[in-house]
């Protein structure tokens, strides 16, 4: 992850949370994949390390962005879908933490 992080998007992150690990399509395959939280990105390069047959995008978006993109249709990938639920619920979670206290 680190070194994908690296390569191929020309970043690095100091610090790096797993907060979940799933298999991309049970009962068909057992690919796991797994979610890190990472957060201070430090942009290394804008030369990317992309194998020949690699072909990579990369755009920011905010949570209510994605939420859109998902409403339009424009998001279709189960594991994208995962990440942006786990992304959502862990800023709500930590909405609720800080009202109670």
């Amino acid at each position: 992850m680190k070194r994908e992080l690296n390569e191929e998007g020309g970043y690095k992150a100091d610090y790096w949370e797993k907060v979940s690990e799933f298999y991309s399509s049970p009962g068909f395959c057992d690919e796991k994949m797994y979610l890190f939280y990472c957060d201070t990105l430090t942009k290394l390069t804008d030369k990317r390390s992309l194998d020949e047959d690699e072909f990579l995008t990369a755009d920011w978006y905010s949570l209510d962005e994605l939420k859109n993109l998902l409403s339009e249709g424009k998001i279709v990938d189960a594991k994208t879908i995962y990440a942006i639920t786990v992304w959502e619920n862990m800023l709500l979670r930590n909405a609720q933490s800080e009202n109670k206290e």
